[in-house]
């Protein structure tokens, strides 16, 4: 199997974990879509290998950094996170063999947090944001020789079926209603996602009312519902 191209020679032998990113299935919508809508597809994210579409994202800013000679081998990534992104930069990281350092708050998601693993350097109490503590630990780590923040490695990342012309309209979902689309998605469509989805899936549904039948949206499910199971979408 051939690895992702990068500069680091460790790349070559690990990329076979990388190389499920992306390839993500695209799923039409059966039972949540009501009579007289276009047709509406989901790009199925979870099922990348943290179960989130940030794997993408992690993925193409390391290898960016390495193509450009910012990240060496033996350098490190620095990243604040209460999110899927520390889990996927820790993926990304560990098959390429970079070493990583986390910052966090006990503030976000206990789903979340557990699934950061190796490398979490520092948790800050509370909401402290990243003009707290957290984000004063985060900028001494990234000041150190060959650390490097993630947020700002490589160029040119574009999130799946994002068009590069200015979106035409935002649509606003309340959160109580995304995260029932989230529990409807699970039982009727057997598709575990999170609140996020939910709210793709009915700012899809709204597109796809407008333009009628005959007419197909596609939008993403961002992340698996395991990332969920501690909160209120799921434990009801």
């Amino acid at each position: 199997m051939r690895g992702v191209t990068g500069t680091n020679r460790q790349s070559d032998a690990t990329g076979g974990v990388l190389t499920p990113i992306g390839k993500t299935p695209l799923v039409t919508l059966r039972r949540v879509v009501p009579p007289g809508c276009g047709e509406v597809v989901v790009k199925v994210e979870g099922q990348n290998p943290t179960g989130s579409m940030k794997d993408r994202m992690a993925q193409a800013k390391v290898a960016g950094a390495e193509r450009d000679g910012r990240l060496r081998p033996g350098g490190t990534v620095v990243e604040y996170t209460g999110g899927s992104t520390g889990a996927s930069v820790a993926l990304v990281c560990a098959a390429r063999g970079y070493r990583l350092r986390i910052v966090t708050s006990d503030a976000f998601s206990r789903d979340k947090l557990t699934r950061h693993g190796r490398g979490a350097a520092y948790t800050s109490p509370g909401a402290a944001g990243r003009r707290g503590r957290a984000g004063r630990v985060a900028r001494a780590l990234r000041r150190r020789p060959g650390a490097h923040r993630i947020e700002g490695i490589g160029i040119g990342y574009r999130p799946p079926m994002w068009d590069p012309e200015p979106p035409d309209e935002v649509l606003s979902v309340p959160s109580g209603e995304a995260e029932e689309m989230a529990r409807r998605l699970a039982r009727e469509e057997g598709l575990f996602a999170g609140t996020s989805s939910g709210a793709n899936v009915l700012a899809a549904i709204d597109v796809a009312r407008r333009l009628g039948p005959g007419s197909r949206v596609a939008t993403l499910l961002v992340d698996s519902g395991l990332k969920y199971l501690s909160t209120g979408v799921y434990r009801r």
